[in-house]
């Protein structure tokens, strides 16, 4: 589950890139984005029948064994430490409540490219931070982190141009792959 930057896992495995999750295991809005400050009242797309369901509610209906969550790179622009750390655990908390056997998996948010325009709201500092956060909620909830950010980041700190799909934000299908192969090898051993 996730914002833009998971929505496209099951676009590049429509594309042949088919070592990613199906779209059937990728959940995300109607607008393929979602925002951490909206959690609790944000709607996904629910795969089997294609209704949009609240996040609770696709939980709760689908209680999945695993679930990777990969939020916040649209919250580092506008939510301070304690507002993201509140929402992102309550977040956790919620899926908790909604499928306690769930092993919960909180994905780090991924490097930028250096020509992503934006730097000044999103950029690696704040990514480097926020994936922080994000690892002390896990330890705090007693859930799993995963920092897949060093899968991706260049030797000069940056997402590597050939890597980003032209906006300096968004993975290409390689780079979705070199996700994927960390979440198997890194999540669960």
């Amino acid at each position: 589950m996730g914002d833009s930057t998971t929505y496209g896992i099951g676009v590049y495995y429509n594309y042949g890139f088919t070592e990613l999750c199906p779209p059937s295991q990728v959940w995300t809005p109607a607008s393929g984005t979602l925002t951490l400050s909206y959690y609790n009242i944000a709607t996904i797309v629910y795969p089997e029948t294609k209704e949009e369901l609240t996040i609770e509610e696709a939980v709760a209906r689908a209680k999945p064994e695993y679930m990777v969550i990969t939020l916040g790179v649209n919250g580092i622009s506008f939510m301070d430490e304690e507002w993201f750390i509140r929402d992102y655990t309550a977040l956790v908390e919620l899926v908790k409540a909604a499928s306690p056997d769930t092993k919960i998996i909180l994905n780090s948010i991924y490097p930028v490219a250096a020509s992503y325009q934006y730097q000044k709201d999103i950029n690696n500092d704040k990514i480097r931070a926020a994936n922080g956060w994000i690892e002390r909620i896990a330890q705090d909830t007693g859930v799993r982190f995963l920092y897949s950010f060093e899968s991706l980041v260049g030797p000069d700190g940056y997402l590597p141009e050939t890597s980003q799909n032209g906006d300096g934000l968004h993975l290409t299908g390689e780079a979705f792959t070199t996700v994927m192969q960390y979440i198997r090898t890194h999540a669960y051993v």
